[in-house]
């Protein structure tokens, strides 16, 4: 959302404001930050297709997370692993013709049918769904069908680095800023910063912070499906080393340690891969361009110091906890 827009009631600007509200959804409570624009010359306050989108997702966001209820993006990541359509996904599940289609496209399934669609998100869980429903299918379709369930089933039990550190199973909530975690847009996301000269690590941190906060702001969603925690150097990746080893073991980077002129000895990361921007939505280009741009001119000590006046790190870093992006996105300030 701008910042400032053109008024409806004057030749004037209207200034984006919101207050944070209660507001009530199939009876129960949710605290939303509702935005509005009011007319700088007319005092007049008037909403905006995009900013009542953003009010009702702040609503829809916080219901799944509460329920347990799957995003559509899950919904659809769910399926294009099968290989099904959405047609054939509903009528395997036993739904209309247009369900799963409708619910990818973000409306709300009911209770009953999103814990259907929770199991059908196990792939053994699904083989079970799947066997009782042979008739569906040719015998060739069947075949390939279970043989793609078996192959996902093996890649589940398969111990890895990437599995125990990167957890595919994550329900997005608020700490996730409401995306399943995304490993193509995290590694992506480092390649584009990494070339940028002297990115050292705790920099690139805070570069990190700032896109995914700032297209949260912005969207209602983050980037990479980050959690963020506040320790005194200003908010990080949570298990930010972690998630750096596993990028060099996915040889997507390389460490390299580098001695400064006062002889200090920092780690910064070389690309070994080339950046893909085609992961990436249009807005979230602009997101990553524009945090580029805002923060590369400033020094690290400079960056450092703008994140301690953000209020989700000054409310969590006594307890290094995680900062939420629905209590703390909406009201970053830095940049």
């Amino acid at each position: 959302m701008q910042k400032f827009i053109d008024s409806p009631y004057s030749d004037g600007k209207a200034e984006l404001q919101f207050v944070i509200k209660d507001e009530v959804y199939k009876k129960e409570i949710f605290k939303v930050y509702e935005f509005y624009y009011k007319c700088e010359e007319t005092g007049k306050e008037f909403t905006t297709t995009e900013a009542g989108d953003i009010n009702m997702l702040q609503i829809f966001n916080q219901y799944r997370e509460r329920k347990g209820i799957l995003f559509p993006e899950q919904l659809i990541a769910m399926r294009e692993s099968y290989k099904l359509s959405a047609a054939k996904m509903s009528d395997i599940l036993g739904f209309g013709a247009n369900t799963i289609s409708n619910y990818e496209k973000g409306e709300m399934p009911s209770d009953s049918s999103a814990t259907l669609l929770k199991v059908a998100s196990e792939p053994a869980e699904f083989k079970s769904i799947v066997e009782t429903k042979k008739s569906l299918f040719s015998e060739k379709q069947y075949k390939d069908l279970i043989h793609r369930i078996d192959n996902l089933i093996r890649q589940e039990n398969k111990t890895s680095l990437f599995n125990i550190i990167w957890n595919t199973k994550i329900i997005p909530d608020s700490n996730t800023g409401y995306r399943a975690p995304d490993f193509d847009k995290f590694a992506n996301t480092v390649l584009y910063f990494i070339n940028i000269p002297w990115m050292f690590t705790t920099r690139l941190n805070k570069y990190l912070f700032y896109s995914d906060f700032l297209n949260f702001k912005h969207t209602g969603y983050s980037i990479t499906g980050l959690q963020y925690a506040a320790i005194p150097q200003g908010p990080v990746p949570n298990g930010y080393a972690l998630l750096f080893s596993l990028l060099e073991n996915e040889n997507y980077i390389e460490r390299e340690s580098t001695r400064t002129k006062n002889d200090e000895v920092y780690d910064r990361y070389v690309p070994k891969k080339e950046f893909d921007s085609e992961v990436f939505c249009e807005n979230e280009l602009k997101v990553l361009k524009f945090v580029k741009d805002m923060l590369r001119r400033k020094r690290t000590p400079e960056i450092i110091d703008l994140s301690h006046k953000e209020k989700g790190w000054i409310n969590n870093v006594k307890v290094k906890g995680i900062i939420s992006y629905q209590e703390y996105g909406f009201e970053l300030t830095g940049i």
